[in-house]
């Protein structure tokens, strides 16, 4: 059931665009919540429920504090299990997000190149992932 939630607009002195909720979602017998927020034109989702990130039948992050932009879950760093990463020399550029670093993924042998990103200093529109990890390269993230 969708719920209009607080749609006030406030004023961030950290972040250069107005934010505001959009809406929250309840998610019937679960009980469980996700909201979305806005700022400016860029929208920010925050996962209110346990997301996982799996390769190889093997738990990479756990966490119900992702951020979700552009449909890429980003986990905090204190959610992953830090024995499977190992920094890679990969770094690419997002013109709002700033300079990626990449992280390759070993599990029993296996190797994913640069199957993690982060971003060590985002730029100022993408500070609520700064540091956070995000997936792809056949990992499975599920909400």
């Amino acid at each position: 059931m969708m719920e209009r939630a607080n749609t006030s607009i406030k004023d961030e002195a950290h972040h250069p665009c107005y934010r505001w909720t959009v809406a929250k979602l309840s998610i019937p017998l679960t009980g469980q919540q996700y909201g979305i927020e806005m700022y400016g034109f860029t929208f920010r989702s925050i996962a209110l429920i346990m997301s996982q990130a799996i390769w190889h039948d093997t738990v990479l992050a756990e966490s119900d504090r992702c951020e979700i932009v552009e449909g890429n879950y980003y986990f905090p760093p204190d959610a992953i299990n830090k024995e499977y990463f190992q920094p890679s020399a990969t770094h690419t550029t997002c013109p709002w997000k700033g300079v990626a670093s990449y992280y390759s993924i070993t599990v029993d042998g296996k190797v994913n190149p640069d199957a993690a990103w982060y971003y060590p200093q985002a730029k100022d529109a993408a500070k609520n992932v700064e540091g956070y990890i995000a997936f792809w390269r056949g990992v499975q993230v599920f909400p």
